[in-house]
């Protein structure tokens, strides 16, 4: 399968997200639900076939600085 290059920033968001959605268990159901997208968005940028816009990013930044 392809896998697209990533600029690495976003590497390190998803990857943030991804162990911070892990730590409270939260599901990709939940978390798409979060971001306002589909699960298989979530599981499209984890297998790196596809990279979220700006705005999801921004998003999970978002998430993620609400963090304990």
């Amino acid at each position: 399968m392809y896998r697209s290059e990533m600029p690495p920033k976003t590497e390190q968001l998803l990857a943030e997200i991804k162990a911070w959605s892990e730590t409270h268990q939260i599901k990709q159901a939940e978390l798409a639900r979060m971001l306002g997208v589909q699960r298989s968005a979530i599981t499209d940028w984890y297998k790196r076939r596809k990279t979220p816009t700006a705005e999801q990013a921004l998003m999970m930044l978002e998430i993620l600085s609400r963090r304990e």
